[in-house]
């Protein structure tokens, strides 16, 4: 690469190191000296990081004017790839399995059009088992496990076809925050975030679906 911009910032006893890398090809940016801060220097942690900031919008700005047409870059991509070619850059992904061999564009036979997410313990599998299985194959299934333990739902059948995600004592915002992400629940229409305690004795979720459609809930 013709270029090479980093910061390394180091915290040892009260001090901040940040070092600037920039080769000797490429020079978008003028020199920021090395900051060694402490408690009593008067230059805060934010006060660098500020600096930081600035210096990256700089050669951001400047790479544009680049004359060489050579030289790749997409102010659209996010930041830090806007020298990425756009092609091999994807606004939004999904939840959807792949295979480790074959052709992408093969992977997918079938794609669901609807999401649950269920954030569960163990001590709730039988009513799980009865949630789930009020679910058609048109939802993928996704299991946020806050206790931990995985291979206990391994009895089920539809367990197979589940996603699995495991951080033990968290609450389902904080799961749904992190994996339930616009950009990656985008390609569905529905999304439903269950409570492991909900009966489900008279729920059919397609038609419930087609109500809300009905009514535009």
């Amino acid at each position: 690469m013709k270029f090479l911009y980093c910061f390394w910032l180091f915290h040892h006893q009260g001090t901040y190191l940040i070092f600037q890398l920039i080769s000797q090809k490429l020079k978008l940016v003028p020199s920021i000296d090395t900051y060694i801060g402490d408690k009593n220097s008067g230059r805060s942690t934010q006060t660098i990081l500020n600096v930081i900031s600035v210096s990256r919008d700089n050669v951001s700005t400047k790479a544009e004017k680049i004359g060489d047409q050579s030289q790749i870059f997409v102010s659209t991509n996010p930041r830090g790839a806007e020298r990425l070619p756009p092609a091999i850059i994807a606004s939004e992904t999904d939840l959807y399995p792949r295979r480790l061999y074959g052709r992408p564009s093969e992977d997918l036979t079938f794609k669901p059009k609807y999401l649950v997410a269920f954030t569960i313990g163990c001590d709730r599998k039988d009513n799980i088992d009865q949630a789930v299985k009020k679910f058609s194959n048109n939802f993928t299934i996704l299991l946020f496990h806050y206790d931990g333990q995985t291979n206990e739902w391994n009895e089920f059948e539809w367990s197979k076809r589940a996603i699995h995600i495991s951080v033990p004592k968290q609450t389902k915002w904080w799961y749904a925050k992190r994996f339930l992400h616009p950009y990656i629940v985008a390609p569905y229409d529905f999304i439903f975030i269950w409570d492991e305690d909900l009966g489900v004795e008279n729920f059919d979720a397609e038609e419930y679906i087609k109500l809300v459609k009905k009514y535009k809930l």
